[in-house]
């Protein structure tokens, strides 16, 4: 029976698009529901990220209402529907046989919302709401454990568990982004799934521990993690220093988010070694690993922003990853008010300069008289002074020389 209720759909940046998919499914006679997330997110009083856009239409059905759509992943009924410049992923209604990898069903048969919504994870992901009709259609109980604050499964959590083995650590990222309590058998069946997640792939895992640990209520949560075992089964070849992430909790805000920041708190003492380890684990690109092994140098090196110039403060701010490190450092740990100064103006000199390094206006040519070592060294310090000079171009930074003692 649905139930009535008016949420902000309208607010949505997405919402007119939406329409337009919604009225082109029901001049065909089929229904377009949001479910998951969103319909959570919306009750709770929060703005939601993504929507979730469930259907009657089948796959073949939406090729033939919409003009461009891109079969994504067609044999589990998911579709990309395009609108203009926007698209959409529309998954129809359905029914799902066993689970044989711990990710994937061995069959789906397209269904109705009383049998799409058993396949699910978690009672308050599982309302459905249709923004036209202002009603929601909660069959589970989501609407009374969002009201309670309880975490629990659609049906019998350990089967939840073996569908999806990623679903243990949703578990309890769900919790650290709510605040909700597990209910009885949830918590239960969470400690006999915990070898489940062995299985999970690195790049699901890094996607779920991203939003993990930038969730509000993650220090509690991420305090029984570690507490029963989690992460020695999620990561088994790192260390995990907890006594320092809990000293850190407790000293400060918890304005600083996101994973890569709270791996430098949390692995910072087991050094480099541990962040290259950590990076195979999770499959983490190129440039995700250096960021993490940049964000670390600050731990690694002890009063590097002393030793630094301030010429080399500045370039080193080029560096996205360098500039990850220095703002967890500086937010960390107060800064002397000569430290700060120094940060303060090399932030100045490269918003001066702009987005690029620029070129060195001094080369040999002008120091004819040098070679080798010597050379280098002096067009390196030509370039350091450049840096740190307020002039625009090789003519005026000559005449600030004659000027500017070097630095």
């Amino acid at each position: 029976m649905p139930t009535p209720m008016t949420l902000p759909f309208f607010e949505h940046p997405d919402a007119a698009v939406v329409k337009s998919i919604y009225h082109s499914l029901g001049r065909e006679g089929h229904q377009l529901l949001i479910v998951g997330g969103a319909v959570r997110d919306w009750i709770r009083g929060e703005p939601p990220k993504d929507l979730d856009l469930v259907t009657t239409a089948t796959p073949d059905e939406l090729e033939r209402i919409f003009p461009k759509t891109v079969p994504v992943g067609k044999v589990f009924g998911v579709m990309i529907v395009v609108e203009g410049e926007k698209s959409f992923e529309v998954a129809t209604l359905r029914t799902e046989g066993r689970y044989l990898d711990g990710r994937h069903p061995e069959k789906v048969v397209w269904g109705t919302i009383d049998q799409d919504v058993h396949r699910r994870d978690f009672t308050i992901n599982s309302i459905y709401y249709d923004p036209f009709k202002g009603v929601v259609y909660d069959l589970v109980g989501g609407l009374a454990d969002l009201k309670d604050g309880i975490l629990r499964t659609v049906g019998e959590p350990r089967r939840r568990f073996d569908e999806d083995h990623l679903r243990v650590l949703r578990a309890y990222r769900f919790r650290a982004q709510t605040g909700f309590t597990f209910d009885h058998q949830l918590k239960g069946a969470l400690k006999e799934s915990l070898p489940l997640l062995a299985d999970v792939t690195g790049e699901r895992k890094r996607e779920e521990l991203s939003r993990l640990f930038a969730a509000p209520h993650r220090g509690q949560v991420i305090e029984e993690m570690v507490n029963e075992g989690v992460f020695k089964i999620l990561l088994p070849q790192v260390d995990l220093d907890f006594k320092a992430y809990r000293e850190w909790q407790s000293e400060q805000t918890v304005r600083m988010i996101g994973l890569f920041r709270w791996l430098t708190v949390l692995y910072r003492e087991t050094g480099k070694s541990a962040v290259q380890t950590f990076g195979e684990l999770l499959k983490l690109s190129r440039d995700e690993k250096k960021a993490l092994d940049e964000a670390l140098i600050f731990w690694q090196q002890p009063g590097i922003l002393e030793q630094l110039s301030l010429a080399e403060l500045t370039l080193k701010l080029w560096s996205p990853h360098f500039r990850t490190g220095l703002e967890q450092y500086l937010h960390e740990f107060a800064p002397t008010p000569e430290i700060q100064t120094k940060v303060d103006e090399a932030r100045r000199l490269k918003n001066r300069w702009g987005a690029r390094t620029p070129p060195p206006w001094m080369s040999a040519k002008d120091f004819p008289e040098l070679t080798g070592a010597a050379l280098g060294e002096r067009l390196k310090n030509e370039y350091h002074e450049q840096i740190v000079s307020e002039a625009a171009n090789r003519e005026e930074f000559l005449k600030w020389k004659t000027k500017a003692p070097a630095k």
